[in-house]
């Protein structure tokens, strides 16, 4: 401060009074010295205090202008960081449930756990700022559709053991691609806000330097014309020199407040630096505990900030990194495209670009080892100077785990073509039909459809109670649904309705699909169509039936049937009075030292019975016995199955062909007594 600012302030606070005496001899040219000089050091103490106030105003803006820089840039890696957490989420995710792969599941529950941090530091950043608490209100329940989504997923691979389709991946990349669309918007509304606070902040500046260069001008003006006129008027009044005098007095005391004043606003310029250092040590706090790594270089290419995360990404402390080039982490065929690249970056004049858009990268390690990263990239103007600032991402393991997610989609895509040439040899050969647990028809084949003769519309939504014949008793269906509601395969043969109200017979298996839980989410019913082979067993029982009237109502002759061993297995009214013997008494025993080769004998040579059907059968597969057993007289000669379903089939037939299927003769039966009758 000069003198001729504590003059002009002193002129403004001290009542200007002379002597009475003075005043009264005080002469016209006094009167006017004094007015200008009063009006002179008004004036300059008017623009010494705009001044003060225009620096104490460029002082605060500057202060505030680098919070906001700070700020902006807090926000806008946070927002980075969220995006791609968000992204490594859903990529895990996916992943996960397409190849079950334990390292995708812990990829994923690490980026589950840091979005929601992510979500938090950006609400605490952007409190101030209506517009971006809109848009964080937008982007929560994104991120809530995007972590259920994922849960799903990982939930259905976990439990279901089954892999997504293309639409549920599909929307897992929708649900991402909007939380990217609204975390891009707040970026944009970062990057607005932070050009028209530098805008404002330099008009400001702008103002206050003119003002101040012009306040200055004009404050020299005025003191110059007052100290022409007082030096031209100095002579004349010797009241003035006395006025100067008491002036001088009271100006010890002005420089003493101005002093003070000074001192004050140098106490505020000291707390708005120690605000910009506390600014600065929130800023290195968040950079610190970034998970990502983050490094600053100057336009020199030379590193000045090293994070912790790049401490640990390049095994390098930042004391043995800051000061050095980052060309030491770039390997040697890189180096010469990447300061290209820096300086195209920075004489583009673009301030950020974002992750991943160069595409994966290569770095390496301080002990040599290389790996792959994506970077984004920002740069920013500093005391004339540009700094760079870099985000890195070790996307080794996330490259490994998209090969292997491709090979794991090649293999499911041969899965599911395997599984559907399964079900279409399937539907070539039987009769498909799947209903869900309530039983309600969900699919029918083309096979189903003709042999009920309904079409797949009015099928599909129904009960299979529209093909019920009535044939069967409500136990039968009770007892079915019992079994495969306890997660059992049923097999039964049914008797069905067809749409014209004509039956067919099915053999039917049931086959219950579960859960994870195990239980039973829908059945799979497989069918044939029997209806041939049960007219064809209807038929024979008839026969049967027939043929065993036939033998109780014949009193005259001894009929009756040997098994292989020898043991009775019919016998007739006619054996019973014949031979002796009641059925209950001989059935399944052996007669006297008697085999089939002697009763075979006894039918033979007795005219009698001479003329009756023999069939051999027996589990001898001798050549002599085939042969003894046509010369005695057998009229067919079978060699017995040994399973029971193929033996009880074989006599089904062979009982179908002499009872129904041959022609026997008629007449000349020999009576008792042995005379032929007619």
């Amino acid at each position: 401060m000069n003198y001729n600012d504590v003059e002009r302030e002193k002129t403004v606070d001290v009542p200007f009074k002379l002597p009475e005496a003075n005043e009264r001899d005080e002469t016209p040219v006094e009167r006017i010295l004094r007015r200008r000089i009063i009006i002179g050091f008004i004036l300059a103490l008017l623009l010494t205090s705009l001044m003060g106030f225009l620096s104490w105003r460029s002082t605060r803006l500057a202060a505030q202008e680098a919070d906001l820089v700070a700020h902006t840039h807090a926000v806008m890696g946070t927002l980075e960081v969220t995006v791609e957490h968000a992204i490594e989420l859903e990529t895990s995710a996916r992943g996960f449930a397409l190849t079950g792969q334990q390292l995708l599941l812990k990829h994923y529950q690490a980026a589950r756990a840091t979005v929601g941090q992510d979500f938090d530091t950006l609400r605490s950043l952007t409190a101030d700022n209506a517009s971006q608490q809109r848009r964080l209100e937008m982007l929560a329940p994104q991120i809530d559709a995007a972590l259920g989504f994922a849960d799903h997923l990982v939930a259905a691979r976990r439990n279901a053991r089954t892999a997504p389709g293309a639409d549920e991946i599909k929307q897992s990349e929708k649900v991402v691609d909007a939380m990217r669309d609204t975390i891009h918007q707040m970026q944009a509304e970062e990057m607005h806000l932070l050009d028209e606070r530098s805008k404002k902040t330099h008009a400001a500046r702008q103002l206050t330097n003119l003002v101040t260069i012009a306040g200055t001008l004009v404050g020299t003006v005025f003191l110059l014309l007052a100290g022409f006129a007082i030096n031209r008027e100095i002579g004349v009044s010797a009241g003035a020199r006395a006025q100067v005098i008491a002036l001088n007095a009271e100006l010890e005391q002005r420089v003493e407040q101005r002093t003070a004043a000074v001192k004050s606003e140098i106490a505020a310029r000291i707390k708005a630096e120690e605000q910009l250092r506390s600014s600065e040590e929130r800023l290195k706090g968040i950079i610190g505990s970034a998970m990502d790594t983050i490094i600053t270089v100057d336009d020199q290419q030379r590193i000045a900030l090293f994070n912790a995360a790049a401490e640990k990404m390049f095994r390098c402390s930042a004391s043995d990194a800051v000061g050095q080039s980052i060309e030491r982490f770039i390997p040697q065929r890189f180096r010469s495209h990447h300061a290209g690249h820096i300086r195209r970056f920075g004489e583009t004049g673009v301030t950020s670009r974002g992750m991943g858009e160069l595409g994966a990268l290569w770095a390496v390690r301080a002990d040599g080892e290389e790996f792959q990263i994506e970077a984004s990239i920002s740069q920013v103007d500093a005391a004339g100077k540009k700094l760079f600032t870099v985000i890195l991402r070790d996307v080794t393991d996330r490259i490994q785990a998209e090969q292997m997610l491709k090979q794991s989609l090649a293999a499911s895509e041969q899965v599911l073509k395997e599984l559907a040439d399964q079900k279409f040899a399937l539907d070539q050969h039987a009769i498909v039909a799947v209903t869900d647990v309530q039983g309600t028809i969900t699919y029918v084949n083309d096979k189903f459809c003709a042999i009920s003769q309904y079409s797949k519309d009015e099928l599909i939504g129904q009960n299979h109670r529209i093909l019920n014949s009535g044939h069967h008793p409500k136990e039968f269906f009770h007892e079915m649904y019992r079994t495969i509601a306890n997660g059992k395969v049923w097999h039964a043969e049914i008797k069905n309705r067809a749409k014209d109200g004509s039956y067919y017979w099915v053999d039917t298996t049931i086959v219950p699909t579960l859960s994870t839980e195990g239980k039973p989410r829908q059945y799979v019913a497989i069918r044939a169509d029997i209806t041939e082979r049960k007219r064809a067993e209807e038929a024979l029982h008839e026969s049967q039936e027939r043929f065993r009237l036939l033998l109780d109502g014949v009193k005259d002759y001894a009929i009756y049937m040997l098994d292989p061993q020898g043991s009775v297995i019919s016998w007739n009214a006619g054996a019973a009075r014949i031979k002796g013997y009641a059925a209950e008494e001989i059935l399944g025993k052996k007669l006297p030292k008697v085999d089939g080769i002697e009763v075979l004998k006894q039918l033979k040579n007795d005219p009698r019975t001479k003329t009756i059907p023999v069939v051999i059968m027996t589990s001898s597969k001798e050549e002599r016995d085939l042969v003894n057993g046509y010369n005695l007289g057998a009229n067919s000669y079978i060699q017995k199955p040994v399973d029971f379903d193929q033996f009880r089939n074989t006599v089904k037939q062979v009982g179908l062909y002499w009872l129904v299927i041959n022609q026997a003769p008629v007449g000349n039966v020999v009576p008792a007594n042995g005379e032929m009758k007619p």
